[in-house]
Parts: structure tokens; C-alpha cells; sequence
């Protein structure tokens, strides 16, 4: 075999080796390591057959193996050129990127780790789908996985003489490897969660969320919000109690890029240590928790402490400022367990779900309002009883509860179903018209009338303290529970309206429990005319102009005694024993969790259940 041939095929190796690629976690700060070893690569070559004269000489065929080698070879391949009177033409090679797989970024997600999954580098895919900060991505992305396609190019063939052919020689291409430098840690986004919309806020601020919350734009919720949960700094166990909720984006120079605003009628603070970065609060805040701070962001609305101690611990960073007030107590009448109403929509719902409506700036509106429902509120007398009622505050006050602003509603009229419903401060235009018991005005002007459904309603009301620039009077249309009844709004006032001394119909106006026997006594005519039937009637209901019982009530005794004729106990509960020394004794609706007791055959014999009326004891014959 030719020497010459022989020392270039053996000079042909191939070099091997491992590499070692860094997968950078922009998240958690970590990196993966993947060690890859490529086998050792055998290249044979093949006989050769030279023609020089009419003989023929053939060599036989030769195997030369190189050893694996320590250096990286870049991915290439080597053909020897086969040698005849006209070459074939040979090709250059580039590389187009093309649109491929989408992929969605889920939890955990960096770049980097989704680049070495489809064998590529994190620049190349945030090149291609246009992503400036590569170390930030957000859950639900769509990310496009360009596809790498190579173009040839065909050259002009060349032509060198020769009499030796040799077969090409296929070196097997080496995979470089991708080395990736570690993302910078970017904190705004280290395992947090990210809010894009309020239903991921509200679930990031929760127990169930995450140590620091990012806001990806101004979101705008018309509920409250609630942060609550023990966390730990950046959720190492060892750390301090820290959280955070983050009004910015930024660069992985930790550059601040874009402030958000996020807006709300209220946020309640119940995490220790709980900080709010960057941005703008529009709302009241309200901090239930010590080490609340805040950090170049401003709070369009005041910030009210349940304790003076977590006020001592609030601490204001850089810029950061508050455009209202900052109010300590554990009680902040006007505002404390409230519905805020900034506007129409907001009044409308407030008015739905809390027993303390709150203005923030005055409203109006073409629509009818009505204040309905049962609300209870802790008794000021005593703080273990909770007492029905119901707030519509017109005004603003600071921590020494004095009033810092009024603001007027304007609406055609206001419809008042609420047991002991008030208005406080400010200015009411419009009718407002009354159908339950215990309305108030405490220093509020109402530029229009008040009118009563019932007289009782305007007995038990207290308008001594407001100014009514219209008529006050009643409308005897309409709710047969209090047409001329005595209403018992405390336990000494029941006994008497039941007494000889009371009326024909008594309204109980809330749950009541005594310890000594009810008496009912004296007789009485239907509606107290003369000429109506003997009738007596103990209302354990309140209901509305329409006659719907919009609410019942729980009287509570150890014993009942009935001396009046053709007494009737309508809706509700008693609870005890009853005994029936009178004729007609009829319960309607009612459920008497006791027994009952007739003095004679005859007044069992004219005793009725009406309705859904139930006795849960039994019906005896008194001895």
C-alpha cells in the first residue's frame, strides 16, 4: 500500500470527551448539572484501488482505531473528495429558525430549563419570541420553540485529473455543549406567586399562597381583601416571618420597570411582618398584625390599627406616604366591620351584606334605596349580648372618633326594614319611609319627609337628634303586626304590653329570654274597636308592607299563663310551658317547644293549630 496514503488515514482521528452543562434557575437560585461521556469512535478505512499500468495491484484492506481524546471537537463532518476527471459538486450549509412547538410555561418554569429540554440556549428562544427580560416568565405564557432547518447552497464543480479514487471517509458529528451562565436571582419573582387577575391575587394573599405576591398590572376588586398566614423570608424555615406583595415589575438587575395600582374597598392585614413594595393602594387598609411596612408606595385611603402596638411596629420606607388618615382603636365606629361605598354600584351591594353601610364621598342615584335584613352587633350595655341593628354612615372620622367629613346621599327614597336602623351624619335628600321599629337620625338632615307604615313604628322612633326639613307622619296602610300595638323592646316593656294595662297586639321586636312566668291577662277587642270580636294577639315577627314576615323571634320563659279570651301567638318560638286558663287559645305558624296545659276540657276543645303551628311537648289537662 501506498506509505504516503497509508500516514494520512492514520493521521485521521476522531476526538471525544465529556461536557458539562448549567441549567440556571431564575426562581430558586439553583442549577442542574447533566454530565454526558460520548464512546470512543472507530474509523476504518476502506481498500483503495490504483490503476497505473496494465496491471492491476490491489491493497489489502487497512483498520486504523484512535483513542478517545480529551478535547472537544466542534460538530463536523469530514468526505474525502472521491478524485476523477470531473468532481460533484459540493454544498454550504446555514441555519434558519422556523416556527415550532408551543410551549405552555407551567409552576417552576425558568427558561433556561425549557431551552435544554428542546436543545437549545435560553437567548435563542428569548430571541425569537421577543421576551426582554429572560429571567421572567409568568405561568399560562405561551412560548414559541423556533425549529432549526438547514439550506444548501450548491457550488461549481471542479476538475482535477487524477487516476485514484478513494472512498469518503464519515466522521460522526460531536454535539457542543450548551453552557448556560446562571440567571442573576430577580426577588420579585423568587417562588412567588403571580397575580394576573383578582382570583389569583385573593388565593396568593390567602394562608394558602405564597410568601411574595406580584401583581402583573393594576387590578381593581370590588370586595374586600384578606392577607393572613405565618411565612417565612423567601420560605427558608429558618428565616424571620416576612411577606410581601410586590406592586412592580423588574429587570434582572432588579431595576424597578413598571409600578401597579391595585384597588379594592378594603385590605385586612393578619400576617405578621407584611409589606407592600413599590406601587399604589386605593383603599383603607386595616392592620390586625404587628410589623406592617410600607415601601416607596402610596395608600390612596387611611390605614386604621386594631392595636396601638401594632401602630408602634408600622414603619414607612423611602417614599412611601399615605393620602388619609392613620387611625388607632379597637373600635373605629364608622368604619369597623363596614361595607365602603365609593359610588352607586357599590351602595347598592354594600347595602346587601353588612350592618354598617360606610360613605366615602357623597352619592346619587335615580333608584329607589331599602336597607333590609337582620343584622346583630355586640350590645354597648353588655358586650355579651349581641343586639339587632343597622348603620348607614355618612360620614368620616379620625382615631379620636371625631367627624372629619360629611357627604350627602341623594336618592328618591329610601325604604328602612331593618329592625333599628340609623343614620348617622351627613345630609339625606329624599323621602324615607319606615317599616320596622327603633329608626333613628343621630345629627343627619333629611331635605325631604319621613313617613311611619305603622304608628308603633314612629313610637319606638327617635328623630330628636336629626332635623327633618319635611313632614314626619304615618301611613296606616299596610302592616297588620303593629296597626295600634305595643312594642316590647326589652323585657320589662313585654311584661306590661301583656299586662291589663297593654294592648290588643304585642310586637316582639328581637329575641327575649326571662326567668320569670309571662302573664296574659285583661280583654281586649280586635284592632281596639268596640264593636270588633274579643281578640288578643303576641306578634313573634317583624314583616314588610307587603305583610311578607321578613324575620321571627325566640321568646324564651319558664312558664306562660293565658287569661285572656281568644289570645293568638303567631310566627316564632316559645320556648316553655303555657297554661291555658281562657277560651279560644289558638297558635299560628308558631312551634312551642314545651308543653301546654288546659285548666278545662272545654278550652282544650276550642284550642287550634293554624298553619304550620307545632307543639313539640304534649297537650294536657292542668290538675
Amino acid at each position: 500500500m501506498n506509505k504516503k496514503f497509508i500516514s494520512v488515514m492514520l493521521g485521521l482521528s476522531i476526538a471525544t470527551g465529556s461536557f458539562t452543562t448549567f441549567a440556571a434557575d431564575a426562581v430558586s437560585g439553583a442549577s442542574s448539572t447533566t454530565t454526558s461521556t460520548t464512546k470512543p469512535s472507530t474509523s476504518t478505512a476502506k481498500p483503495s484501488t490504483s490503476t497505473a499500468k496494465p496491471s492491476t495491484s490491489t491493497a489489502k484492506p487497512s483498520t486504523s482505531t484512535t483513542k478517545p481524546s480529551t478535547s472537544t471537537a466542534k460538530p463536523s463532518t469530514s468526505t474525502a473528495k472521491p478524485s476523477t476527471s470531473t468532481s460533484k459538486p459540493s454544498a454550504t450549509t446555514s441555519s434558519v429558525n422556523k416556527p415550532g412547538e408551543v410551549y405552555v410555561v407551567k409552576a417552576g418554569d425558568v427558561l433556561s430549563r425549557i431551552a435544554v429540554k428542546y436543545g437549545m440556549t435560553y437567548q435563542e428562544i428569548a430571541t425569537y419570541n421577543n421576551i426582554k427580560n429572560p429571567h421572567l416568565i409568568y405561568v399560562g405564557q405561551k412560548i414559541v420553540i423556533p425549529v432549526k432547518t438547514t439550506q444548501t447552497t450548491p457550488k461549481p464543480a471542479e476538475t482535477k485529473p487524477t487516476t485514484t479514487v478513494e472512498k469518503p471517509v464519515e466522521v460522526k458529528p460531536e454535539v457542543k455543549p450548551e453552557v448556560v451562565t446562571p440567571a442573576p436571582e430577580v426577588d420579585v419573582v423568587t417562588s412567588a406567586s403571580v397575580a394576573n387577575d383578582m382570583i389569583q391575587l385573593e388565593k396568593a394573599l390567602s394562608t394558602e399562597g405564597t410568601w411574595i405576591i406580584c401583581a402583573k398590572g393594576d387590578l381593581t376588586i370590588d370586595k374586600e381583601i384578606i392577607v393572613e398566614g405565618e411565612f417565612r423570608n423567601k420560605n427558608n424555615p429558618e428565616d424571620k416571618i416576612a411577606r410581601k406583595l410586590a406592586l412592580y415589575d423588574q429587570d434582572e438587575n432588579k431595576n424597578v420597570t413598571a409600578s401597579h395600582t391595585l384597588t379594592a374597598p378594603k385590605m385586612i392585614v393578619k400576617s405578621e411582618n407584611f409589606k407592600i413594595q413599590e406601587g399604589t393602594f386605593v383603599g383603607d387598609i386595616y392592620v390586625d398584625a404587628p410589623g406592617f411596612t410600607l415601601v416607596n408606595t402610596q395608600v390612596e385611603g387611611n390605614i386604621y390599627f386594631t392595636k396601638e402596638a401594632y401602630r408602634k411596629s408600622f414603619v414607612l420606607q423611602k417614599e412611601a406616604k399615605v393620602t388619609g388618615s392613620i387611625i388607632t382603636g379597637t373600635e373605629v365606629d364608622s368604619v369597623s366591620g363596614a361595607s365602603l361605598a365609593t359610588d352607586e354600584a357599590s351602595l347598592e351591594k354594600a347595602l346587601g351584606n353588612k350592618w354598617i353601610i360606610t360613605l366615602k364621598e357623597d352619592i346619587t342615584t335615580d333608584k329607589e334605596i331599602v336597607m333590609s335584613g337582620r343584622f346583630e352587633k355586640q350590645d354597648k350595655k353588655d358586650a355579651t349580648k349581641v343586639v339587632a341593628g343597622r348603620k348607614l354612615a355618612l360620614y368620616d372620622q379620625d382615631e379620636n372618633k371625631k367627624v372629619t367629613a360629611s357627604y350627602t346621599l341623594q336618592a328618591p327614597k329610601l325604604t328602612v326594614k331593618s329592625t333599628n336602623a340609623k343614620i348617622q351624619e351627613g345630609t339625606f335628600v329624599g323621602d324615607i319611609y319606615v317599616e320596622a321599629p327603633g329608626f333613628s337620625l343621630v345629627r343627619t338632615t333629611v331635605e325631604g319627609n319621613v313617613y311611619f307604615a305603622k304608628e308603633a313604628y314612629m313610637r319606638t322612633a327617635d328623630l330628636s337628634q336629626g332635623t327633618v326639613k319635611g313632614e314626619v307622619a304615618v301611613k296606616t296602610e299596610g302592616i297588620d303586626a303593629v296597626t295600634g300595638a305595643s312594642f316590647a323592646t326589652e323585657e320589662s316593656k313585654l311584661h306590661m304590653a301583656l299586662s291589663q294595662e297593654g294592648t290588643w297586639i304585642i310586637c316582639a321586636t328581637d329575641d327575649f329570654t326571662t326567668d320569670k312566668e309571662i302573664v296574659v291577662e285583661g280583654e281586649f277587642r280586635n284592632k281596639n274597636k268596640p264593636e270588633n270580636d274579643i281578640y288578643r294577639k303576641l306578634a313573634l315577627y317583624n314583616q314588610d308592607s307587603g305583610k311578607n314576615v321578613i324575620e321571627t323571634y325566640v321568646l324564651t320563659s319558664p312558664k306562660m299563663i293565658v287569661k285572656s279570651e281568644n289570645f293568638k301567638i303567631q310566627e316564632g318560638t316559645f320556648v316553655g310551658d303555657i297554661y291555658v286558663e281562657a277560651p279560644g287559645f289558638t297558635l299560628t305558624n308558631v312551634t312551642v317547644e314545651g308543653n301546654i296545659y288546659f285548666a278545662k276540657e272545654a278550652y282544650k276543645e276550642t284550642f287550634k293549630l293554624e298553619q304550620d303551628a307545632k307543639v313539640i311537648g304534649s297537650l294536657l289537662e292542668a290538675k
